[in-house]
């Protein structure tokens, strides 16, 4: 008889927990295994006696046996039992002798309590190389257009051409509850920037518009306009448009709300032409 350990049923579930308990993993073996019955007294091969293992492994939020590093020790996931010669009485308490003892078994730090009609146990290593929660930009390389204005109507207003825009982002690899296992920052970049001004975007090309540039704010807080990193790995003084610590919760879709509008740097340089200026978003883990 084939006793599989590796179980998730009412209160016998086979739970390992990883990294001090940073991942937790629900091990069960979901194959049937029919019972073999091998007749007469006689040498047997052991290869007779294998069966196939479906283990399938779950990420939740119970705590189990703990390991401090990526690898846990099974010394027995699956018993095999000579059942032959069992009396009337041996027979009915069977099944409640085998609950009793996988119920040791969990106690017990998955060992399994022997007796002489035990003919074998299967031991199992496991390692777990998680991955790390990641993100990315789902509309990269987007294009925000502003409107055509005079330069009386740039100069006169306090955010002309005002324009919102999403930054859409999608996040893989996330733990039970959806959580994070790493730290997230979001931040953006850009090689146009006003020398003097970290916050405005110009053109240095020969037929730009001149004395003016473009700023681009949080939807959430329009009176800051962003400032931005002249590194895309270091954020520096950079305003984060996204941020969350390790282990929280987190939608695998979300989007950052911001607008873009004309910001005049100069109003005594200020002069009709194209405006063109470029920004990187980047996702770091600090």
């Amino acid at each position: 008889m084939y006793t599989p350990l590796l179980v998730n049923q009412s209160i016998y579930k086979t739970i390992v927990s990883f990294s001090n308990g940073k991942y937790k993993v629900l091990a069960e073996i979901t194959n049937k295994m029919d019972n073999k019955t091998l007749s007469g007294s006689r040498t047997i091969d052991a290869r007779q006696l294998n069966v196939p293992l479906t283990i399938k492994f779950s990420l939740i939020d119970k705590e189990g046996k703990s390991s401090s590093g990526n690898v846990v020790n099974l010394p027995d996931t699956l018993i095999l039992t000579d059942l032959s010669g069992l009396s009337f009485l041996e027979t009915i308490m069977w099944p409640l002798r085998q609950l009793y003892k996988i119920a040791t078994w969990l106690l017990n730090g998955f060992y399994w309590p022997y007796d002489e009609r035990n003919m074998y146990s299967q031991p199992m290593i496991l390692t777990y190389a998680p991955k790390s929660t990641s993100c990315s930009l789902t509309n990269s390389g987007i294009t925000i257009n502003l409107p055509k204005l005079s330069i009386q109507q740039v100069a006169s207003q306090p955010t002309p051409g005002f324009t919102s825009f999403n930054l859409n982002f999608s996040c893989n690899n996330l733990g039970s509850n959806n959580k994070t296992d790493r730290a997230i920052d979001i931040f953006l970049s850009s090689s146009t920037l006003l020398p003097t001004d970290q916050m405005t975007l110009i053109d240095n090309s020969n037929n730009s518009a001149k004395g003016v540039g473009f700023r681009v704010v949080n939807i959430k807080d329009m009176s800051k306009p962003l400032i931005f990193s002249t590194s895309q790995t270091v954020k520096g003084n950079g305003t984060s448009i996204f941020s969350i610590p390790s282990n929280n919760n987190l939608n695998s879709h979300f989007s950052i709300p911001l607008g873009a509008y004309y910001y005049v740097w100069d109003k005594k340089k200020l002069s009709q032409g194209t405006l063109n200026s470029t920004a990187v978003v980047n996702i770091v883990y600090p």
